[in-house]
């Protein structure tokens, strides 16, 4: 069960990080460029936490909805 949720804590993470990353890569004008900034330094913590799993997994909880703006249940 806990290698099954630390899956899917890893998959969220990866999924956040596409999301951002997209956005980063869509930003193609100066109107846009305060989002990409946003969304890179997004997509920069997000591949951060993959490297916080030793911390344990309410660690890697906490931060996730800290850089998602998101509860995650």
């Amino acid at each position: 069960m806990e290698q099954l949720t630390k899956d899917s804590l890893k998959y969220m993470i990866d999924l956040e990080i596409l999301k951002a990353e997209e956005a980063v890569n869509s930003s193609n004008t100066i109107r846009n460029y305060s989002r990409k900034l946003v969304e890179y330094k997004k997509a920069k913590q997000l591949k951060q936490l993959v490297n916080e799993f030793e911390k344990g997994q309410e660690h890697v909880i906490a931060l996730l909805e800290e850089i998602t703006n998101e509860a995650i249940i």
